[in-house]
C-alpha cells in the first residue's frame, strides 16, 4: 500500500454571533443494514450527520461528533460546487444549499465560517451573469476562498497532532498486513479460478478475529487487484465487514475500496452518477464503530488518527487531478489496487 501523508494548511479564524441551536439527539440502537445504506439517494450529500453520542469525559477526541458534522458540511459544499461546475444548474444548487443544517455544528466559530461560505455561494448564484465571465469568476473565487479557509481552519484546529503524537513508522507498523499478503499469494497464485477465490472468501468470513478478518480481506484485494474487487461475493464480504459493528484498523481503507468498487458500477465519467450519499452513509457507520472502539481503547493512537481521516476524507469529485473522468480512480491507485 502506498504511504501517504495528509498536509494541512493554516486558515484564519473568524468570529460572529452564535445563531443556531445544538443537536441533542441520541444514536439509536438499531443495527444498520446494507439495505439501509444502499437505499440512500445517489446524489444526496447532505443527510448523514452524526447524532450526539454520550462520550466519557476523558475521551481522546472531546469534540468528535462536532468535528464529523462540520466536515460533512465542508464536503457537502465542495460536492455541490463540483456538481454545479459540471451541470451549471443554479436553481437546483440553491435548493440543495437550503438542505444544509448548520444547527449540527456546535462550535460557533465554525458555524460562522460555514454560514459565510453558504452566503457567498448564494450571492454568486444570485448575481451570476452569463454575459460577464470576469464578474462570475470573481464571485466564484470569493466563495472558494471562503470555503478553503473554513476547511483548513477545521483541519488545523483538529489535526491528529492535537490529540496524539503518532509517527509514520508506528502508524504503518500497526496497519502492516504483509504476512496475510504472503499467505494469500501462496494460496491463490496467479489467475486463480473462481472456485478457489470464493473458497478463500468463505474461509475469511468464518474467521472470529475481526482484525485478522479485515487484514485478510485487504490482502486478498491487494493481491487480485481492483477489477476483481467488483466480484459480487467479495462485495458481500466487504458489506459484512463494514456493517459488522466492530472496529478494525483496516476498516477506513476497506471503506475506500468498497467506495471505489461501487463507483465503478455507476461509471468513471464526470457525467456519471456519483453515489456520495451512499458512500457517506457507510462512512458514518465506520466512524461510529471507531468511536465505540475508542470508548474502550482511548489510548489507541492509530484509531484516533483513523477517526479523523474518516471524517476528513473528501467526497468523490467529478473534477480534479485525474483529467479523464471522476476522481474515484485516484483512490484505486493510492490503495495499491491498480495495475493488477
Amino acid at each position: 500500500m502506498k504511504k501517504t501523508i495528509i498536509c494541512f494548511v493554516m486558515g484564519a479564524m473568524m468570529s460572529c454571533n452564535e445563531s443556531a441551536t445544538k443537536a441533542e439527539a441520541v444514536v439509536a440502537d438499531k443495527q444498520t443494514t446494507i439495505e439501509d445504506i444502499m437505499a440512500v439517494n445517489v446524489e444526496d450529500y447532505f443527510c448523514h450527520y452524526m447524532e450526539d453520542i454520550d462520550l466519557p469525559g476523558d475521551f481522546p477526541i472531546p469534540d468528535a461528533v462536532d468535528i464529523y458534522n462540520t466536515s460533512v458540511i465542508v464536503q457537502s459544499l465542495y460536492s455541490l460546487d463540483d456538481l454545479w461546475r459540471v451541470f451549471e444548474n443554479n436553481k437546483d444548487a440553491i435548493k440543495t444549499l437550503e438542505k444544509i443544517d448548520l444547527s449540527v455544528i456546535k462550535d460557533k466559530d465554525f458555524r460562522c465560517l460555514a454560514q459565510e461560505s453558504i452566503d457567498k455561494y448564494k450571492y454568486f448564484f444570485e448575481h451570476f451573469d452569463a454575459t460577464d465571465d470576469d464578474a462570475n469568476q470573481a464571485l466564484w473565487h470569493d466563495f472558494r476562498r471562503s470555503l478553503r479557509i473554513f476547511d483548513s481552519t477545521l483541519i488545523t484546529k483538529h489535526h491528529v497532532s492535537t490529540y496524539v503524537n503518532l509517527g509514520e513508522d508506528e502508524y504503518w507498523q500497526v496497519l502492516d498486513f504483509s504476512e496475510q499478503q504472503k499467505e494469500v499469494a501462496e494460496r491463490l497464485g496467479n489467475n486463480p479460478a473462481e472456485d478457489i477465490k470464493h473458497a478463500m472468501l468463505d474461509d475469511i468470513l468464518l474467521m472470529e478475529n475481526f482484525e485478522k478478518k479485515c487484514a485478510y480481506t485487504y490482502a486478498y484485494i491487494a493481491h487480485l487487484g481492483f477489477y476483481d474487487a467488483s466480484d459480487e461475493k467479495l462485495k458481500d464480504v466487504l458489506y459484512n465487514l463494514l456493517t459488522d459493528g466492530r472496529y478494525s484498523h483496516h476498516l477506513f481503507f476497506l471503506w475506500r475500496v468498497w467506495r471505489a468498487t461501487v463507483q465503478h458500477y455507476y461509471g468513471a465519467s464526470k457525467m456519471s452518477d456519483i453515489a456520495n450519499g451512499i458512500y457517506n452513509r457507510m462512512r458514518l457507520e465506520v466512524a461510529k464503530n471507531t468511536l465505540t472502539y475508542l470508548k474502550k481503547n482511548p489510548t489507541d493512537k492509530v484509531a484516533i488518527n483513523q477517526y479523523l481521516m474518516t471524517a476528513y476524507h473528501k467526497n468523490v469529485a467529478r473534477i480534479g487531478d485525474y483529467p479523464y473522468g471522476n476522481q474515484s480512480v485516484i483512490d484505486v491507485y493510492i490503495l495499491g489496487l491498480a495495475g493488477k
